[in-house]
């Protein structure tokens, strides 16, 4: 039989568990009747199982989000290059005319990469926040 300061000890690791409530709670109730190696290995596979299945959700995250920054960076540098295309010729007659780097054409240019960079900011923020809630989510429990 198990002393009380055995129950004690086991139920108080339990609770400082990551563990749903539903499994706290059952192996409380069946530590009342007695501790034994049998629910020290329960509640070790529990634990390892819990483990587990939050890696794999951490791991698909993980993949999820490559994919978006990938996405993202595609996207940024196909819509940077169109500009830099756009802009190549006049950029280049500014230079051949002495523009400052500060005036004219070259504001224009770096005003619409500036947006381009905002928007891409704004789009990156919003999946991140959308897939940051999901990975505390899966942390969590």
């Amino acid at each position: 039989m198990s002393s009380p300061f055995e129950i004690k000890n086991f139920i108080e690791s339990v609770e400082r568990s990551f563990l749903s409530a539903a499994d706290k709670q059952m192996l409380a109730s069946e530590a009342r009747h007695g501790v034994d190696q049998a629910l020290w290995s329960r509640f070790n596979d529990l634990l390892v199982a819990w483990l587990v299945e939050n890696q794999a959700k951490q791991d698909r995250t993980s993949v999820r989000l490559d994919v978006e920054i990938d996405r993202y960076t595609r996207e940024y540098e196909h819509e940077k290059t169109k500009i830099d295309q756009e802009y190549r010729p006049a950029l280049e007659d500014a230079i051949r005319r002495g523009e400052s780097a500060d005036s004219g054409t070259w504001a224009e240019y770096r005003e619409k990469i500036r947006l381009l960079q905002t928007q891409l900011i704004a789009e990156v923020k919003a999946t991140s926040a959308t897939v940051l809630r999901e990975v505390v989510l899966a942390t969590v429990g």
